[in-house]
Formats: structure tokens, sequence, C-alpha cells
């Protein structure tokens, strides 16, 4: 039984994975928001879309997602794109946008903060809008 088990879990081992040198490399990367297009002013209960305007710096990014980090009347957005590695690409930048739906759930003021970069010393930088809620 023992000689048995220690064969499986050789053969297991050996043949559970390989490292193929065909396997592209990508990493995902934040992307700064470059324009948002945002109502004025929410009326409590309607829904609203904003607009967030990006800039993929090369045909190796693809637009991945957002990340929308509510902090009480706070939000924060990161646009994230995927970057491959290992692919010949283009310096052709590519202008795009994605919609953000949001109900406007609170009497207090919504501010959102969007990723705009890092500063020289690496602090994050973000585009700030105060929306009021009537």
């Amino acid at each position: 039984m023992k000689k048995a088990l220690l064969i499986l879990i050789a053969i297991i081992s050996f043949s559970a994975c390989s490292l193929d040198d065909d396997t592209p490399s990508q990493h995902f990367e934040r992307i700064a928001a470059t324009e948002v297009d945002i109502p004025d002013e929410f009326t409590l209960g309607e829904t609203y879309d904003i607009v967030v305007s990006y800039t993929l710096p090369s045909t190796c990014y693809s637009f991945y997602n957002f990340d929308y980090i509510h902090d009480e009347t706070s939000r924060e957005i990161y646009t994230y794109a995927i970057v491959n590695d290992d692919v010949t690409c283009t310096q052709t930048t590519l202008d795009s946008e994605y919609i953000i739906s949001i109900e406007a759930r609170q009497e207090d003021t919504y501010t959102f903060k969007f990723w705009q970069g890092s500063d020289n010393q690496g602090n994050d930088e973000y585009l700030i809008v105060e929306v009021p809620v009537i």
C-alpha cells in the first residue's frame, strides 16, 4: 500500500505542472483617469452614470476593470489594465472610457477621488469631485 501511494505521489509530482516558455507573461497596472463626466448634483434615490476616460499608453495594454472603494461619503476609483509583457507593442495610444452607475443613497455630499497617477515622491494624486445630494 505504501509503495503504491509513493508511486502515485511521484507520478503526480512529475506530471502535475510544467513550465512552458510559451505562457504569456502579464501583469496588472493602474491607469490614470484623464477626464470624468459626472453630474453637478444628485437627487436622493436616483441612479446616475459617471463616465471615466483614460488612455492606454501602448498596444500592450488592455482595459481590465475598475476598483471602486467606498469609505463613508468618499469613493476612490482606480482604473486597471492588463499589460502583456511578452509581445511586441507599438506606442500607439488608445483613448477609451467606461461607465460607473451609482444610485444616490446618502443625503451627504459624495466625494469622488479618481486616481490620476503618482507624484515624484510616489504619493497618489487624485481628481477630486464633490457632488451634493438634493
